[in-house]
């Protein structure tokens, strides 16, 4: 009996800790995604034309949203004209190329744009908190339910035994 409860109480300790960490690790990040973005502004970022298809630029942190209008600068310097040399996508922030006399497939272009995205020290705590959320967690469940399996089967096996012996003929494992 002494066994069953040891298992049962390793059990509740395991739910306990696995329902605490995700609670943690899905308030971390739900308070990341809603903290207060910042605007940050992006110049000469070099993007590649590629005819009929959406190039995306790269910003530095993670971005939210972007600016509805970008400047774009061919490789000689020349500003282009949205709508008529390509169409950006504040959505996506991405950049589809039209084939024109000012543009050239696979030239390497610029593009000056403007994005909101969290605050430095928003990305700053979520750096400090991902690491243990994504490594330190998993692991610690992987070594609790490794522990309550070899608990359990421990468990299973004393039961086993004492059973064998109540009935007069040793442990299961020496009856023949």
């Amino acid at each position: 009996m002494n066994q069953l409860r040891a298992l049962f109480s390793g059990a509740l300790v395991l739910a306990f800790v696995v329902i605490g960490a995700a609670g943690i690790a899905w308030a971390v990040g739900a308070q990341y995604d809603q903290t207060a973005d910042e605007n940050y502004t992006v110049t000469n970022e070099s993007i590649t034309v590629d005819y009929g298809n959406a190039t995306a630029v790269d910003p530095p942190t993670k971005a939210s949203s972007f600016d509805a209008s970008v400047t774009v600068r061919n490789s000689a310097g020349d500003t282009l004209t949205e709508g008529q040399d390509y169409d950006w996508d504040p959505d996506d922030g991405a950049v589809t190329w039209y084939d024109t006399p000012d543009t050239t497939d696979g030239e390497t272009a610029s593009i000056d744009y403007g994005y909101s995205g969290p605050s430095q020290t928003a990305r700053t705590i979520f750096a400090a908190v991902a690491l243990p959320i994504r490594v330190v967690f998993p692991v610690s469940v992987f070594v609790v339910v490794g522990m309550s399996v070899v608990g359990l089967a421990v468990g299973i096996y004393r039961v086993y035994r004492r059973l064998g012996r109540s009935h007069g003929g040793g442990s299961f494992t020496t009856r023949r």
